[in-house]
């Protein structure tokens, strides 16, 4: 008979090790063999397991398995020959205690891409076997140390291997335990399958039908069974097992007869995609582990909800700026004096000069504006008492909220902007604040620079004006003729709504009509004018909001690799155990790709959701109207769902280049 397995010449160093883990070592194993290797700690056992599992390479040497060269194979070929051939009961069990036991015991055959049926089906068939199956549904956490490597050769017999290696399995198990494990073992072999134990237990070495023993990385002693003493073991095998072989023949015979009816295209079909599998597998876990999940997702969610919300906000703000501007350069016109303090820009001396506007042609309103120091006028409800005023303060007359299209209450009183006693209209906002009573039924009173002012109405809203609520509007006569309140920001300024298409023609003209002796003295612009500004005002205002926006989702990119990395540092156990037993690296690099990209995915979701309520909720609060880019949510699933991918690339990589045979003991 030949040998399933068979070494020759095998050697194996470590750095900083004076004795090799494997010297020159040379061993054929049967099939339908119990091996038992023993020896003591550092013999070199847990190497020679490592590299019969494919765990490892050989520095030197030959291993061949059923008659086919190891060396010769790539990694994923490798890969591949481990899932179809060995069954793997490590010491610790490794149990995935996030995972149930059904879908621990059909790990095997996930990652040999079983149907789905069939995986259930033949996991829960091994459960029954070794007395689990009415725990299937328990988590692996939730499992005593005995179910658990019971459960682990569920595992490792579901994929119906041809040879279990078993790393002292009952090594951590109280005896009844170890007892029940072993016979599991010895049952399995009985069936015919190759049963290769590492063990530290005499007892349960005396019971395998061969033992090795190793000292110094290479075998001292290789026994038979006491029964069989005197033959060698290739005759040793032959003849224990040949009731055995014979079994094994008759049953593949009929296997194969089965199959015969079912093409090997028609196998592969039924087969589930590998991608689908992983995708599934990141799922589950992020499914099972909701705080951590729920803290990529959180990062995410702020870094692209942000961005949607910056990006809407700058769009509306563009679109409010834009449309205002668009609406006053066609009928607005602004007449600045350079010689503010000049007796001539005083509002007594500029009655002449408004009535000449009034009557040119096109012209509808003419209204005087001045911006008052509000540091210095201390606004309050009280004599001296600051408040937290944040508004502006005018100095206009009576006309002044016609030119704005102001909505204010007792209109009535508005002549009294022309007389020269202290009065004022504040925005409803400012009244509020300061806590002021009824406007004009002689309660409102506010102080400006230590002096009474009386409030005569409330100022409402204004459709060329968004900020009129939160400003003060005092009487221009009163400001200009009274000593506490002559400090201003800007001097005396003519407002002049006219028809639309008017402002250019009389922006040309004003300096002659208002000064023809010195029209320098006369500056006068259009709203028109600055739409250039808007243009690059809007430009900036946008770069500024996307690199912040940008700098929010690379930080939660950031936070999401350091997570992820940490979740791979925490799980080398597992991806040791999927490696064990056949992952590919490409699909630990996929699982943890896909994990990292569906919480980006989710991220996005939440954060371009959140994004669009908060643009809805400000623009209503500022009374603007939304601008949706639908477009640009879209946008932010999708860089969600990249910049989680690129956030786990590197955890990712981690994984997938992880080495089973060190990280498996660990």
């Amino acid at each position: 008979m030949e040998p399933i397995i068979s070494l020759r010449g095998i050697s194996k160093e470590y750095k900083n090790q004076d004795v090799p883990a494997l010297s020159s070592l040379s061993l054929d194993i049967y099939p339908g063999q119990f091996l038992a290797i023993t020896g003591a700690s550092g013999s070199g056992k847990s190497t020679l397991l490592n590299i019969l599992g494919l765990l490892t390479d050989p520095d030197q040497g030959s291993y061949q398995i059923k008659g086919q060269e190891t060396s010769k194979l790539k990694g994923k070929e490798l890969d591949q020959l481990r899932s179809q051939t060995f069954g793997f009961i490590f010491q610790s069990a490794h149990v995935l205690g996030y995972e149930t036991v059904i879908n621990n015991a059909m790990l095997g055959l996930r990652i040999q891409n079983q149907p789905l049926a069939d995986r259930y089906q033949q996991a829960n068939s091994w459960l029954k076997q070794i007395g689990l199956d009415r725990r299937h549904s328990a988590l692996g956490s939730q499992l005593s140390g005995g179910e658990r490597q019971r459960l682990a050769i569920a595992r490792a017999m579901a994929t119906n291997p041809d040879i279990l290696l078993a790393d002292e399995p009952t090594g951590n198990l109280d005896s009844q335990n170890a007892s029940r494990v072993f016979e599991e073992l010895k049952a399995i072999n009985a069936q015919g399958t190759t049963v290769v134990l590492i063990t530290h237990d005499p007892s349960l070495a005396a019971q395998a039908q061969r033992q090795v023993v190793l000292k110094d990385g290479q075998i001292i002693s290789d026994t038979l069974a006491p029964a069989e003493e005197g033959k060698q073991p290739e005759e040793q095998a032959q003849s224990d097992n040949q009731a055995q072989a014979e079994k094994l023949a008759q049953a593949e015979e009929a296997e194969k007869t089965q199959q015969g009816q079912t093409t090997a295209a028609q196998a592969a079909a039924k087969k589930t995609s590998p991608f689908l599998d992983d995708a599934l597998d990141a799922l589950n876990y992020i499914s099972l582990t909701p705080f951590k999940a729920l803290t990529l997702i959180f990062a995410f969610m702020l870094g692209i909800g942000g961005l949607v919300l910056a990006q809407g906000l700058s769009q509306t703000a563009s679109h409010q700026v834009a449309q205002t501007i668009a609406t006053a350069a066609l009928d607005d016109v602004k007449v600045d004096f350079n010689l503010p303090s000049n007796s001539n820009s005083q509002p007594a001396a500029l009655k002449p000069v408004i009535e000449k506007i009034e009557g040119y042609q096109g012209v509808q309103t003419v209204s005087l504006e001045r911006t008052l120091a509000t540091g210095d006028l201390k606004p309050s409800l009280l004599a001296y008492k600051e408040s937290a005023f944040s508004g502006s303060i005018f100095a206009v007359d009576s006309s002044y909220f016609s030119y704005l299209e102001a909505q204010v209450t007792n209109p009535h009183s508005l002549w009294q902007l022309d007389q020269g006693r202290p009065v004022a209209f504040v925005g409803q906002e400012v009244a509020k604040d300061l806590g002021i009573g009824n406007p004009g039924s002689g309660n409102g009173v506010i102080w400006l620079a230590g002096q009474p002012v009386t409030v005569l109405g409330l100022v409402e809203g204004s459709s060329r004006d968004h900020t009129v609520a939160q400003n003060i509007y005092l009487n221009a006569t009163y400001a200009s003729s009274s000593p506490e309140l002559t400090l201003a920001e800007s001097g005396l300024r003519l407002v002049i709504r006219t028809e639309p298409g008017f402002p250019a023609p009389l922006a040309q003209a004003l300096p002659l009509i208002i000064d023809p002796a010195a029209p320098e003295n006369i500056r006068v612009s259009t709203v028109g004018d600055l739409r250039n500004i808007q243009r690059g005002v809007s430009s900036n205002l946008g770069s500024l909001v996307t690199g912040i926006s940008w700098l929010l989702i690379g930080l939660a990119a950031l936070t999401s690799a350091t997570t992820l990395y940490t979740s791979v540092q925490g799980r080398r156990a597992e991806v040791a155990l999927r490696r064990a037993l056949g992952s590919s690296k490409g699909s630990i690099l996929r699982i943890f790709l896909c994990e990292g990209t569906l919480l980006g995915l989710a991220g996005g979701v939440a954060g371009a959701s959140l994004g669009l309520v908060g643009l809805v909720i400000s623009c209503q609060i500022l009374g603007w109207d939304p601008q949706v880019s639908m477009g640009f949510a879209l946008l932010g699933l999708l860089l969600g769902a990249l910049s989680g991918m690129l956030s786990a690339a590197y955890p990712a990589y981690l994984a997938a280049q992880a080495q089973p045979a060190e990280a498996i003991r660990s």
